[in-house]
C-alpha cells in the first residue's frame, strides 16, 4: 500500500521516481524486443530459413537491446539513489525538528 504521508514528504524526489519508472519501462521494452528477436532467430533456424543477413540483423538488434537495457538499469539505480538521498535528508530534518520541539525533558 502506498503511504500518502510519505509521498507528501518527498518533495524533489518525485522527479527522480518518475525518471526511475521511465528507465525501467525502457529496459522492459528492450528486454521484450530481445526476447522476440531470439525467438524469431530460433524459429528461422528450425524452419531452415536462416541466412547470414538475418543472423547479422538479429545480432545487431540483440546488442542494441542489451546495451539499452544495461544503460537503463544503471540510470534507474542512479535515480533510486538520488531519490533516497532526498528522502533521507527530509526525514532526518523532520526528526531533528521534532526532537527540538519535544525538548530534553521528554522521557517516553
Amino acid at each position: 500500500m502506498i503511504k500518502t504521508r510519505l509521498i507528501s514528504l518527498l518533495g524533489h524526489a518525485k522527479k527522480y521516481i518518475g525518471y526511475n519508472i521511465l528507465f525501467q519501462w525502457i529496459a522492459l521494452i528492450a528486454q521484450i524486443v530481445a526476447s522476440f528477436q531470439a525467438a524469431d532467430l530460433i524459429a528461422r533456424i528450425l524452419e531452415g530459413r536462416m541466412t547470414t543477413v538475418i543472423l547479422a540483423r538479429t545480432a545487431v538488434i540483440l546488442a542494441v537491446c542489451i546495451i539499452a537495457r544495461s544503460a537503463c538499469e544503471w540510470f534507474s539505480q542512479k535515480m533510486t539513489f538520488m531519490a533516497s538521498c532526498d528522502v533521507k535528508k527530509i526525514l532526518r530534518d523532520k526528526i531533528y525538528q521534532k526532537l527540538l520541539r519535544l525538548g530534553v525533558s521528554y522521557r517516553e
